[in-house]
């Protein structure tokens, strides 16, 4: 068991964060980071999750000791490393997803790959809270029942514009009053 220390507790606590237009930043293999042999397969973490498009992912791992390759599907299933679509290798690297789709991950690092090390990520449409779309309104069926006007409603008082005692002069301001 990795002892991860109450400040490592408290950086990760929360798995993802929104930034303003509502996207999140998720940290793969959650605790553990992007190591070889984390306590939860990268799988099954990011089945756990719900990844949209402009989300962003980052790997955490040491600078010169890892490296993250972007790869085609093939490439993931053949654990090739020669020809990623993006590499990854500064340390703590993000990646931000900006498409739907599948994108595959694998560790750099010869070998790595083929004992685990490895991710794939479905990401969805973002969704936007659209207004609901409103259909015509139905007609009845029969005409409706034939009622009296409705009477005209009470009158209610004109309002008394009054010069307000708090600000004279050019921008004064005025209450409205009801007699």
């Amino acid at each position: 068991m990795v002892d991860h220390g109450a400040a490592s507790n408290r950086c990760r606590i929360i798995p993802a964060l929104a930034d303003s237009t509502g996207a999140y930043i998720f940290y793969a293999g959650g605790w553990d980071g992007w190591v070889l042999h984390s306590s939860e397969s990268y799988g099954d973490w990011a089945k756990r999750n719900r990844f949209q498009v402009a989300d962003a992912i980052v790997f955490k791992y040491k600078k010169g000791e890892d490296s993250v390759l972007v790869v085609s599907k093939q490439d993931y299933d053949a654990y090739d490393v020669s020809k990623p679509i993006q590499k990854l290798d500064g340390g703590d690297s993000v990646f931000k997803f900006d498409r739907s789709g599948p994108f595959y991950f694998i560790s750099g690092t010869p070998g790595n790959c083929q004992r685990g090390q490895k991710l794939v990520v479905v990401v969805v449409m973002a969704v936007r809270h659209r207004p609901p779309i409103s259909s015509p309104p139905s007609l009845p069926l029969s005409p409706p029942p034939v009622s009296s006007p409705a009477p005209p409603p009470p009158p209610f008082p004109e309002p008394i514009i009054q010069p307000s005692t708090i600000l004279n002069g050019p921008l004064a301001f005025t209450d409205v009053c009801c007699s």
